[in-house]
């Protein structure tokens, strides 16, 4: 991974809009570039989000170009689970680390703000993080990972 990779946020959408999205590409392949013109069914907040979080993953280039991974994710649905296990173990080997052991959700949160983001962005990416670990299945997860609960 690059060092500048950490200089962007982690996603803090749902990560069933990336499995979403994936799925409705596999018909026609993904785009040349994923702009807001091709999320159009989204709202416009959410378009900048989840630009942003491909960008992140390095899905997408900081103009919007495809990646090759991305290719490979919509090209091969059932590689899917063991590509986004690498993406992970790429953009998060702190967090992947940490879930070899015995840590708590309090330990992952500190992690994820060394990521850059802190309350309820912090709560959303670590959601993200945890599903998309589920969703590769051969991600590390520490018994006691939990979505972090709202604070009020």
């Amino acid at each position: 991974m690059e060092a500048s990779d950490h200089t962007l946020a982690p996603p803090y959408f749902a990560f069933k809009t990336l499995t979403n999205m994936l799925t409705q590409m596999e018909e026609h392949g993904p785009p040349n570039r994923i702009d807001r013109s091709f999320l159009s069914s989204m709202a416009g907040a959410a378009q900048s989000q989840f630009i942003h979080g491909l960008k992140s993953l390095r899905l997408i280039e900081e103009d919007g170009t495809v990646r090759p991974r991305l290719n490979e994710l919509v090209a091969k649905p059932d590689d899917r689970p063991a590509l986004i296990g690498q993406i992970l173990r790429d953009r998060y080997p702190e967090a992947v680390e940490l879930g070899k052991g015995n840590a708590t959700t309090g330990e992952l949160v500190e992690v994820f703000r060394g990521y850059g983001v802190q309350g309820d962005t912090a709560r959303k990416a670590i959601a993200f993080y945890l599903q998309a670990a589920k969703f590769a299945g051969d991600v590390p997860l520490s018994p006691n990972f939990q979505t972090p609960k709202v604070s009020r």
